[in-house]
């Protein structure tokens, strides 16, 4: 079983606008739902990671278990993450630095690369 997570910027300044290009300093990850049954899974509705929100409940990084300070951060599998804790498992690029896309396959978070070996 495999997911696909596209990677979206946001822009900061509001919930709706987005740049039209990607900028790696503050890339949004937003995750696929359950896969389906053809080979990739895309998920329309892209959600905005700015720590920054009116709540002020400060977020946990899934990888390194920190709490999250910075302005922005990642958010990928439903879960929230420092721009460099989501790494590769197998070669451990920093993923909001290599492309718009990253995979999950038995557990572990890849690269397009190590993907697809």
């Amino acid at each position: 079983m495999f997911q696909r997570i596209f990677l979206k910027a946001r822009h900061p300044n509001g919930p709706h606008e987005q740049h039209p290009h990607n900028h790696h300093q503050h890339p949004a990850f937003t995750s696929a739902g359950p896969p389906s049954d053809g080979p990739h899974h895309q998920h329309h509705n892209p959600s905005i990671a700015n720590n920054n929100n009116n709540n002020n409940t400060v977020k946990v990084c899934a990888g390194c278990g920190s709490k999250i300070v910075e302005r922005f951060l990642l958010h990928a599998l439903d879960r929230y993450w420092h721009n460099g804790c989501l790494k590769c498992s197998c070669c451990a690029a920093m993923l909001a630095d290599i492309g718009t896309s990253c995979f999950t396959k038995g557990g572990m978070i890849l690269c397009k690369q190590d993907y697809m070996r």
